[in-house]
């Protein structure tokens, strides 16, 4: 019974993993990367990257965590340890090969604290399933100094999660991974952890970060627009929440130049089927520029910086840039 359940939804169980840098000599926790997944309802259709698409997204979060290895941040005695979360759904006596519980006195997850920067390196779609990864450590701290952090540097965000139609909130029990060890650390003690533990050695130069790397901090609003744009403190738009996926929008990206002009429940292009965009949601070569266009003419409607004999025209005749197609592409 419980085989064949795992078999049938195993690609639907993970929803964390977490990968930890940690001083060999002290314990303390160097880095901490974050993986988050979350499932759509259903794979195919339209919610689907093209291969190109997805090749390109993938090759850039590799480069951006190839990159961070060049830093001059880790000690050359290192220890890798991992640690993996599971959906409530997921059976409690699942337990893959090489992985056994582990006591919640074990697991790191507990004991990181949201100190320091907390930095987005990039996320994946494939249509199944959405990846984000996140990592905070000095190595991410610019105006710190080189010295390694404690375990306080070290935070997890624990975010929400779409599967299976059904929001999962971050106080739901989880599962979680460690090298060959497992164990209950949700408070009903009803899902299991496990985790895998590695030691190796890293030899760090210095070298830039990726350009795809976003700086934020926790008290941040989390943004998913196509337009990539970071939150601009002098130039403060109007943000939606999709109620489909809970993501946060730039109001002008998604077609509307501020809030008064949404209709009702508000659905992402990623979301509504039904969507009238002239641009496909995942084509982001494409979209980037008229999601960047939309958001200028956003900042230049809120500002008053519209010239007064347009002003009129264009307050009634593009109130829904997304609707009225204003932008076009050729070849």
């Amino acid at each position: 019974m419980t085989t064949t359940r795992v078999k049938e939804n195993q690609m639907c169980l993970l929803r964390e993993f977490y990968l930890y840098f940690i001083d060999f000599a002290s314990g303390d926790i160097i880095e901490n990367y974050k993986f988050s997944f979350a499932y759509a309802e259903k794979a195919g259709g339209n919610q689907t990257q093209s291969e190109e698409n997805l090749i390109e997204s993938t090759c850039e979060l590799l480069k951006t965590l190839e990159d961070l290895g060049k830093h001059e941040k880790f000690h050359s005695e290192i220890q890798l340890k991992v640690e993996f979360t599971y959906f409530d759904d997921t059976p409690e006596e699942y337990e893959p090969p090489g992985f056994r519980n582990i006591e919640e006195s074990e697991s790191l997850i507990r004991k990181i604290t949201k100190t320091g920067n907390s930095v987005l390196i990039g996320t994946l779609f494939t249509g199944f399933h959405k990846l984000k990864c996140r990592g905070r450590g000095d190595v991410f701290n610019f105006n710190s100094s080189p010295s390694p952090t404690n375990a306080e540097s070290e935070a997890v965000e624990v975010d929400q999660f779409v599967t299976h139609g059904k929001l999962i909130e971050k106080d739901e029990p989880s599962a979680v991974y460690k090298d060959i060890y497992t164990e209950d650390v949700s408070p009903q003690a009803d899902i299991s952890i496990k985790a895998t533990i590695k030691n190796g050695q890293s030899k760090m130069n210095d070298t830039y970060l990726s350009q795809c790397i976003d700086i934020s901090s926790e008290e941040e609003i989390q943004m998913n627009c196509p337009c990539k744009l970071p939150v601009l403190e002098l130039c403060e738009l109007d943000k939606i929440d999709c109620v489909i996926c809970k993501q946060t929008y730039h109001a002008p990206c998604q077609g509307y130049l501020d809030n008064t002009f949404i209709p009702g429940p508000f659905q992402c292009l990623y979301c509504n089927n039904d969507s009238e965009s002239i641009v496909a949601a995942f084509d982001v070569k494409l979209s980037k520029s008229v999601y960047r266009v939309r958001y200028i003419l956003g900042a230049l409607y809120k500002y008053g910086m519209i010239p007064d004999p347009f002003k009129t025209a264009f307050e009634d005749t593009i109130k829904n840039i997304q609707s009225m197609k204003i932008f076009e592409f050729q070849g």
